[in-house]
């Protein structure tokens, strides 16, 4: 009965570090899934500054000639 108990033991041991490897596993790549997403808004964000600027660079430079 005593190498039954150890055996069950063991398979709960080695399931219960399964189940945390896996969780793990997930929170680091929903992490990393984060990282990628507000890197690419913050590029996204900068884009969008840098075409206005252009833009109302472009439109002074337009209404300067004018006058």
């Amino acid at each position: 009965m005593k190498a039954n108990t150890k055996g069950s033991i063991l398979t709960i041991v080695m399931m219960s570090t399964l189940f945390v490897s896996i969780v793990a596993a997930s929170v680091m790549s929903l992490i990393n899934t984060q990282a990628r997403v507000n890197l690419q808004r913050e590029l996204q964000l900068q884009a969008n500054a840098a075409a206005e600027t252009a833009l109302d660079y472009a439109y002074s430079y337009i209404i300067n000639d004018i006058q």
